[in-house]
């Protein structure tokens, strides 16, 4: 399945939920993406010397 499939999929489902689902759903998509912010941050400040190098350029 491609991402274009997916997304029209998505939005199908999405279309039919309720406003209890629907905030389900987007309290869901936004965790998704404070993980990935986390995860980039740990990513960063696993780079040997990152933190104090930002920390000199700030």
């Amino acid at each position: 399945m491609n991402t274009t499939k997916i997304r029209s999929e998505l939005k199908e489902y999405i279309d039919e939920l309720s406003l209890e689902k629907l905030i389900l759903v987007a309290d869901f998509v936004q965790e998704l993406e404070a993980k990935k912010n986390l995860d980039s941050t740990e990513e960063l400040l696993n780079i040997p010397d990152f933190e104090s190098f930002f920390k000199r350029i700030n």
